[in-house]
């Protein structure tokens, strides 16, 4: 069974799908994030570099942890939140 995430989408990024919340379903959180990144393409650059590494100017959060320290295969939960960070430029 694969559990729904709950995708937090900031307010500068929420005109690219239109809700600042979305609900994917995936078994880790790499494959979340490539789903992320499928369902919503103009996302894609905020998730992945053009190398498909992993964005370096967007933090992005697992129930508040930076996802940079953990494992990207780590299994879901249900009701886990990923947060999208976008770096801001001022």
């Amino acid at each position: 069974i694969l559990l729904m995430a709950i995708i937090i989408i900031p307010n500068s990024l929420i005109h690219y799908v239109n809700k600042n919340r979305i609900f994917i379903s995936a078994l880790t959180l790499n494959i979340l994030l490539k789903k992320i990144a499928i369902i919503y393409p103009p996302l894609k650059p905020y998730l992945f570099s053009s190398t498909g590494e992993a964005c370096t100017f967007t933090r992005i959060y697992l129930n508040k942890i930076d996802i940079r320290q953990l494992d990207k295969n780590i299994l879901l939960n249900e009701d886990d939140e990923i947060t999208i960070v976008p770096a801001m430029i001022g």
